[in-house]
Formats: structure tokens, C-alpha cells, sequence
């Protein structure tokens, strides 16, 4: 400041930027009143514009209305998007949503279309890609996404299987809703493994519990499963059980194991 040379970077940005990026990442984002964001972007282009762009983001300086512009040309300007679009509200959707398209991203243009209120266009789109999981995973986002994965899931074992497998992995999907539309002897894949994974997962949840038997009830391929051996994690059980050797609850449910 003494020196005047606030604005001497101001006049050569693009210059500085080039000739030292780390000591133009320190100058900007701690002098950002003096070397303010619109006046730096209109100094850069290209690559060196995404990264100021990507440098404003990481710090939190973008979060200012009137740099609105500059989320677009963020948009515009990156690839991977996802951290972005999620913590940004400036920027124009629609647009992103054609450049997400654009870019393949479709989990990215699946949470676009989440906020524009298509959410069975979202799963339409995953499922239309095959990333069931992706699918699974956005039915946790919302009400509507929910019951557009879960209208689908009445008929297609393998959506079950994507739900349980999510569930399993920490997803907080409603996942008694998805179970209660499988239809009468639907044969999902390794069914048995899965309900374990989901139910462990959830620490043995009542409700999920009763729904997972109440699916399998109606499932013709756990006809012949007698046993299912589940560890006790707090939850109450329905009476008779027993313990085995281990001290696992064994469950009986009129003439089945669960």
C-alpha cells in the first residue's frame, strides 16, 4: 500500500498471475477490498479467470449478490461442478442445467432438476443412465424425489436392491416407504445379505425392521430361509426369541426367521 502497488496489480493482473499464481492466491483473497472481485475478473480470461473464480469459491467471496455475473461464468467455466451448485444460490439454473447435460454430469443435473421442481424427470434422467444408486441416493433429497424412486421401485427388484444397498451405506432414504411397494414375489438379488447390510446400518430400526419382514413375507424366494441371525442393538423385538451362542437374537415370527 505504501508503495502504490495495489494498483499496479490491478493494471497487470492477468501479468502477476502468470508470473507467481501463489503469491497472486494470497494478495487477492486477503485484499479483496482493495483488488475487488469484479475488477480482478475483468482482468483475467481463460484459464487463469476459472481459477480466480475457483479461488473466490474456495474462500467464500463469491457470496455477494451483486457478483451474481460471476457465478454464471463459474458455471460456464468449470467441470466439476457438484460442491459448487450445491452452495451457490446466484446462479441461473436452467443454464446449468443445460451445461450439466452438456458435461454428462447427471447426478449434478439430477440436483438441478430437483430445484426446478422436476423430480421425476431427475429420476427419470439417473434411471435412463442406469445409475441406480444415483437414483436411490436422490430419492433421499425430498418428498417428491421419494415417491417418483419409490412409483418405480413397485415393479424393478433391481431399484429395491439399489435402495437397500444406499440405505446400507449410510444413505438416510425412507426405506420402509420403498420396501411397502414391492409387489408379490418380487425376487430381488441377494435379498437376504441386503436386509442385513440396511438393518445393521440403521442400528436395527423397529420400523425398518417390520418393514423389511413384512417385504420378505411376500417374497417366495425366503420361502425356504429359516434362520436369519441379527446382532441385538437396543431395538425391541417381538416376542418368542432366543439367544444363540453369540448372544445374537434369533427372531421367530409365527413360522418364519427374520
Amino acid at each position: 500500500a505504501d508503495h502504490g502497488l495495489f494498483d499496479e496489480v490491478a493494471r497487470n493482473a492477468s501479468r502477476f498471475v502468470r508470473a507467481v499464481r501463489s503469491a497472486a492466491s494470497l494478495l487477492f483473497v486477503s485484499h479483496v477490498d482493495v483488488l475487488p472481485i469484479d475488477e480482478m475478473g475483468e482482468q483475467l480470461e481463460g484459464e487463469d479467470l476459472a481459477w480466480y473464480l475457483q479461488l473466490c469459491f474456495e474462500h467464500k467471496l463469491l457470496d455477494a449478490p451483486e457478483l451474481a455475473r460471476w457465478h454464471d461464468m463459474y458455471v460456464e467455466l468449470h467441470t466439476d461442478l457438484s460442491d459448487f451448485l450445491r452452495a451457490s444460490s446466484l446462479y441461473d439454473k436452467e443454464k446449468a442445467l443445460e451445461r450439466c447435460m452438456l458435461l454428462q454430469r447427471w447426478r449434478d443435473a439430477a440436483y438441478l432438476l430437483g430445484c426446478l421442481s422436476r423430480e421425476d424427470d431427475a429420476i427419470a434422467l439417473l434411471l435412463k443412465h442406469n445409475d441406480l444408486d444415483g437414483a436411490a441416493r436422490h430419492a433421499a433429497s425430498s418428498e417428491e424425489a421419494l415417491g417418483a424412486f419409490s412409483e418405480r421401485a413397485t415393479a424393478r427388484p433391481d431399484l429395491i436392491a439399489a435402495a437397500l444397498d444406499a440405505a446400507a451405506d449410510g444413505c438416510e432414504l425412507d426405506l420402509p416407504r420403498v420396501l411397502a411397494s414391492t409387489q408379490s414375489g418380487m425376487e430381488v438379488p441377494d435379498l437376504r445379505k441386503r436386509y442385513i447390510g440396511a438393518l445393521q446400518a440403521k442400528r436395527l430400526d423397529a420400523a425398518l425392521l417390520d418393514a423389511a419382514a413384512a417385504c420378505a413375507s411376500r417374497d417366495e424366494t425366503l420361502a425356504l430361509e429359516r434362520k436369519l441371525h441379527v446382532s441385538q442393538r437396543g431395538v425391541l423385538m417381538e416376542p418368542p426369541y432366543e439367544f444363540d451362542e453369540d448372544g445374537n437374537i434369533i427372531i421367530e415370527r409365527r413360522d418364519r426367521y427374520y
